[in-house]
């Protein structure tokens, strides 16, 4: 239960954001947060995260119906062994349920969070939806990296 109040935590701050940001800022037009960093540019975007695969909504649409099902299957069916993974699988889940919606809503995304390095924009602009997406797909990889690995019996090795 407390991984589905994270996946609609996740889907809930996105949307919030973006009815935000649609309501009180203009589109195209960046609106700088913190000068020469951090700008808020409202974006439609019809690719998939970081404006990758321009285009392919219908695609991006089925992946994200696909790994937010497959996610809810491994929550619901599997044991809750690893708490960090459950976890970083609902903000993934939610996410792809985030921008999905856009999809399903508009045909695109809104995207309007866009990071400068001392005034130059070259990364594209993203959302809350992408940011939990890669902050659980980044958790998800931590975890992996910093698990242990089982030791080997020395008996056991090849000659």
């Amino acid at each position: 239960m407390a991984y589905l109040l994270v996946v609609v935590g996740a889907l809930a701050l996105d949307q919030w954001s973006k009815w935000l940001v649609l309501l009180y800022l203009p589109l195209f037009q960046p609106t700088p947060l913190l000068a020469r960093w951090l700008n808020f540019t409202v974006w439609h975007n019809s690719g998939g995260a970081f404006s990758l695969f321009q285009g392919q909504g219908v695609w991006l649409a089925a992946v994200a119906v696909l790994v937010s099902g497959g996610i809810a299957v491994l929550l619901l069916r599997f044991p809750r062994t690893n708490r960090a993974l459950n976890l970083d699988l609902a903000l993934i889940a939610g996410g792809a349920l985030g921008n999905l919606v856009d999809r399903v809503r508009w045909g695109y995304v809104v995207d309007f969070i866009q990071v400068c390095f001392n005034g130059v924009c070259v990364f594209p602009i993203f959302n809350v939806a992408d940011s939990a997406i890669v902050v659980g797909t980044a958790l998800i990889l931590w975890t992996w990296i910093r698990q242990p690995q089982p030791r080997q019996d020395p008996s056991l090795k090849r000659p």
